[in-house]
């Protein structure tokens, strides 16, 4: 059924909680998507590509949309979220 083409735009708030995990499924989708590990390598500089390059636009087969665009700001963390000790 093929109706109306809509547009929704999605944000989210990523908390990386394991950043050697999404370097490596990042890599591992840049290889997928067609660009070779040293091509990768030179384009990363940071835990935030890794991100986009998750969220890469294109098809996802099988699921009725496309990420047509990605971006990913790294915000510097609050030191509430930073300091695990609590306060008296």
């Amino acid at each position: 059924m093929a109706g109306k083409l809509q547009t929704v735009i999605f944000t989210a708030q990523v908390r990386i909680h394991n950043e050697e995990a999404l370097r490596q499924m990042a890599a591992e989708h840049a290889i997928r998507a067609g660009l070779s590990s040293s091509e990768w390598t030179s384009m990363r500089s940071g835990s935030s590509d890794d991100v986009v390059m998750l969220l890469d636009p294109g098809c996802i087969a099988g699921t009725g949309f496309e990420i047509v665009h990605s971006r990913c700001e790294a915000l510097i963390p609050q030191a509430s979220e930073t300091d695990t000790t609590s306060q008296p």
